[in-house]
Protein backbone atom coordinates (compact mmCIF):
# COMPACT_ATOMS: atom_id res chain seq x y z
CA UNK A 1 0.00 0.00 0.00
CA UNK A 2 2.86 2.40 0.80
CA UNK A 3 4.39 1.76 -2.62
CA UNK A 4 1.08 2.66 -4.27
CA UNK A 5 0.83 5.93 -2.28
CA UNK A 6 4.44 6.81 -3.08
CA UNK A 7 3.85 6.25 -6.80
CA UNK A 8 0.62 8.25 -6.70
CA UNK A 9 2.41 11.11 -4.92
CA UNK A 10 5.22 11.04 -7.52
CA UNK A 11 2.69 11.15 -10.34
CA UNK A 12 0.89 14.05 -8.67
CA UNK A 13 4.20 15.95 -8.34
CA UNK A 14 4.95 15.43 -12.03
CA UNK A 15 1.45 16.59 -12.98
CA UNK A 16 1.91 19.68 -10.82
CA UNK A 17 5.23 20.49 -12.53
CA UNK A 18 3.70 20.05 -15.97
CA UNK A 19 0.75 22.27 -15.11
CA UNK A 20 3.07 25.01 -13.88
CA UNK A 21 4.65 25.09 -17.32
CA UNK A 22 1.32 25.93 -18.89
CA UNK A 23 -0.37 29.27 -18.44
CA UNK A 24 -3.17 29.40 -15.87
CA UNK A 25 -6.69 30.48 -16.80
CA UNK A 26 -6.25 33.73 -14.88
CA UNK A 27 -3.06 34.50 -16.79
CA UNK A 28 -4.76 33.76 -20.11
CA UNK A 29 -7.66 36.03 -19.18
CA UNK A 30 -5.20 38.79 -18.21
CA UNK A 31 -3.43 38.43 -21.57
CA UNK A 32 -6.79 38.57 -23.39
CA UNK A 33 -7.75 41.76 -21.54
CA UNK A 34 -4.34 43.33 -22.13
CA UNK A 35 -4.13 42.40 -25.82
CA UNK A 36 -7.67 42.36 -27.25
CA UNK A 37 -8.17 41.86 -31.01
CA UNK A 38 -6.98 44.79 -33.17
CA UNK A 39 -4.38 45.91 -30.60
CA UNK A 40 -1.31 47.20 -32.43
CA UNK A 41 2.01 45.85 -31.14
CA UNK A 42 5.74 46.15 -31.78
CA UNK A 43 7.97 43.08 -31.69
CA UNK A 44 11.21 43.62 -29.79
CA UNK A 45 12.55 40.05 -29.95
CA UNK A 46 11.19 36.68 -31.05
CA UNK A 47 12.75 33.56 -29.58
CA UNK A 48 12.42 31.40 -32.70
CA UNK A 49 15.65 29.83 -33.98
CA UNK A 50 14.20 28.86 -37.38
CA UNK A 51 12.11 31.69 -38.80
CA UNK A 52 11.63 34.59 -36.40
CA UNK A 53 9.75 37.73 -37.30
CA UNK A 54 12.37 40.52 -37.40
CA UNK A 55 12.66 42.81 -34.37
CA UNK A 56 10.93 46.14 -34.96
CA UNK A 57 8.10 44.60 -36.98
CA UNK A 58 4.64 45.88 -36.14
CA UNK A 59 1.51 43.78 -36.13
CA UNK A 60 -2.15 43.52 -35.18
CA UNK A 61 -3.44 41.11 -32.54
CA UNK A 62 -6.04 38.72 -33.97
CA UNK A 63 -6.72 36.50 -30.94
CA UNK A 64 -5.34 34.98 -27.74
CA UNK A 65 -5.63 31.19 -27.71
CA UNK A 66 -6.48 28.95 -24.75
CA UNK A 67 -2.85 28.60 -23.64
CA UNK A 68 -2.15 32.34 -23.82
CA UNK A 69 -0.31 32.59 -27.13
CA UNK A 70 -1.08 35.82 -28.98
CA UNK A 71 -2.02 35.34 -32.63
CA UNK A 72 -0.66 38.24 -34.68
CA UNK A 73 -1.00 39.36 -38.29
CA UNK A 74 2.38 41.01 -38.87
CA UNK A 75 2.69 44.01 -41.17
CA UNK A 76 5.25 42.09 -43.26
CA UNK A 77 2.52 39.58 -44.21
CA UNK A 78 3.46 36.80 -41.80
CA UNK A 79 1.14 35.26 -39.23
CA UNK A 80 3.07 33.91 -36.27
CA UNK A 81 1.98 33.77 -32.64
CA UNK A 82 3.82 35.40 -29.76
CA UNK A 83 4.63 33.32 -26.70
CA UNK A 84 4.39 35.39 -23.51
CA UNK A 85 7.48 34.90 -21.36
CA UNK A 86 9.63 33.89 -24.34
CA UNK A 87 9.10 36.68 -26.88
CA UNK A 88 9.47 40.38 -26.10
CA UNK A 89 6.86 42.82 -27.39
CA UNK A 90 4.80 45.84 -26.37
CA UNK A 91 1.72 47.79 -27.33
CA UNK A 92 2.25 50.77 -29.60
CA UNK A 93 2.10 54.08 -27.75
CA UNK A 94 -0.63 56.61 -28.50
CA UNK A 95 1.96 58.73 -30.31
CA UNK A 96 2.99 55.77 -32.50
CA UNK A 97 -0.67 55.02 -33.27
CA UNK A 98 -1.25 58.66 -34.23
CA UNK A 99 1.81 58.60 -36.51
CA UNK A 100 0.53 55.42 -38.17
CA UNK A 101 -2.83 57.07 -38.80
CA UNK A 102 -1.01 60.00 -40.44
CA UNK A 103 0.95 57.65 -42.69
CA UNK A 104 -1.96 55.47 -43.80
CA UNK A 105 -5.21 57.15 -44.79
CA UNK A 106 -8.09 55.38 -43.13
CA UNK A 107 -11.22 54.32 -44.96
CA UNK A 108 -13.05 57.10 -43.11
CA UNK A 109 -10.65 59.66 -44.61
CA UNK A 110 -11.31 58.28 -48.09
CA UNK A 111 -15.06 58.34 -47.54
CA UNK A 112 -14.83 61.87 -46.16
CA UNK A 113 -12.98 63.11 -49.25
CA UNK A 114 -15.46 61.36 -51.52
CA UNK A 115 -18.40 62.80 -49.61
CA UNK A 116 -16.80 66.26 -49.86
CA UNK A 117 -16.46 65.86 -53.63
CA UNK A 118 -20.11 64.92 -53.89
CA UNK A 119 -21.07 67.95 -51.84
CA UNK A 120 -18.99 70.17 -54.12
CA UNK A 121 -20.75 68.75 -57.17
CA UNK A 122 -24.16 69.35 -55.64
CA UNK A 123 -23.38 73.08 -55.34
CA UNK A 124 -23.27 73.39 -59.15
CA UNK A 125 -26.33 74.93 -60.72
CA UNK A 126 -28.68 72.39 -62.22
CA UNK A 127 -29.28 72.52 -65.93
CA UNK A 128 -32.74 73.54 -66.98
CA UNK A 129 -34.77 70.99 -68.84
CA UNK A 130 -35.45 71.74 -72.45
CA UNK A 131 -38.89 73.05 -72.96
CA UNK A 132 -41.02 71.06 -75.31
CA UNK A 133 -43.51 72.73 -77.63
Amino acid sequence: MDLFLTQARDIAKEDFKMNQEFTSRNQVEFIRQTYPPNTRILLQHMDDPYAPVPAGTRGTVKYVDDIGQIGVAWDNGRSLSLIPGMDTYRKLTQQELTQEQGEKPSIHDSLGKHAGQQAAHSDKPKMKKEQTR
